[in-house]
């Protein structure tokens, strides 16, 4: 069907992925338009967990009833922090696949018109959700890759005004989904899902602009910091201990050859380095 335009439409895509399709549709010099990710009115935070639950109900209860989605990685997930939130007075319900079609669409409809302040989910809340006041983002769980991420959090500040996306970070998340995925059959595809989650926890671990990274990574190369993500609004402390070691090696008795092994120095050539059991024979 050569004859035949072809579109082909997606909200996330990095370069790899776009050759992909322009490959698989068999386009032949397509024309190829690829608009900024950059949501500036998003703010990118992460919070490390430590005591998730509480963390959660302090974060929301911050929102001060604002509208907003929490995101699980899985159905018994969603069950757990829903009840959690509601037994807290906090307006809020469980939305997954495994629920009942009339009871996904309750949800939804309620969540539309803002008589629920807060959706958890898993990734089945989604499609055709288009709530412009949506201020809020959680994933309380890290995602498997960034295009999920991206997607989701973008589900935030359709409006325009300010936003926030929250991530909840425990390294242990990262590495019980390395071992999920490391039992899946070995291949090219596996490779690609290692590959984008390791991207998602490099981002996560990031002590940079967590925008720069974001966009680095779907190709589009910034370089100024964007003042406002918790990195930039925050930088972690450094800590050069190079002053410290030095005083830590002055004060060591008897190690004057090591340390000037370490300074670049040493004894001259051809002269033998004292050893404290040398003496007079």
């Amino acid at each position: 069907m050569p004859q035949i335009p072809f579109m082909a439409l997606t909200a996330t895509a990095d370069d790899t992925t776009r050759r992909d399709i322009v490959r698989l549709l068999g386009l032949n010099d397509p024309l190829i338009q690829v608009s900024s990710f950059d949501r500036p009115n998003i703010r990118y935070m992460l919070m490390e967990k430590f005591k998730p639950l509480d963390q959660l109900m302090r974060y929301v209860q911050d929102q001060r009833g604002k509208s907003g989605i929490i995101y699980c990685n899985s159905r018994s997930k969603v069950e757990d922090t829903a009840a959690g939130l509601q037994s807290r007075g906090i307006s809020a319900a469980a939305y997954h696949a495994g629920l009942e079609n009339d009871v996904r669409a309750e949800v939804q409809e309620k969540f539309q018109r803002d008589d629920l302040q807060i959706v958890v989910a898993t990734v089945a809340f989604g499609m055709g959700i288009n709530k412009p006041n949506v201020r809020f983002v959680v994933h309380f769980d890290i995602p498997r890759n960034i295009e999920s991420y991206y997607q989701e959090t973008g589900r935030a500040g359709r409006d325009g005004l300010p936003a926030e996306a929250m991530l909840f970070y425990d390294p242990a998340d990262m590495a019980w989904l390395r071992r999920c995925l490391e039992e899946k059959p070995a291949g090219p595809l596996q490779d690609i899902e290692r590959h984008k989650l390791n991207a998602m926890g490099a981002f996560a671990e990031a002590q940079t602009c967590r925008r720069l990274v974001l966009l680095n990574y779907f190709g589009e190369g910034r370089q100024e910091p964007c003042g406002n993500c918790d990195i930039c609004l925050d930088p972690p402390k450094q800590y050069d201990g190079l002053m410290d070691a030095r005083k830590a090696l002055n004060d060591l008795p008897g190690q004057s050859t090591f340390r000037d092994g370490l300074r670049g120095g040493g004894p001259a050539r051809g002269q033998q380095p004292a050893h404290p059991r040398d003496g007079p024979r």
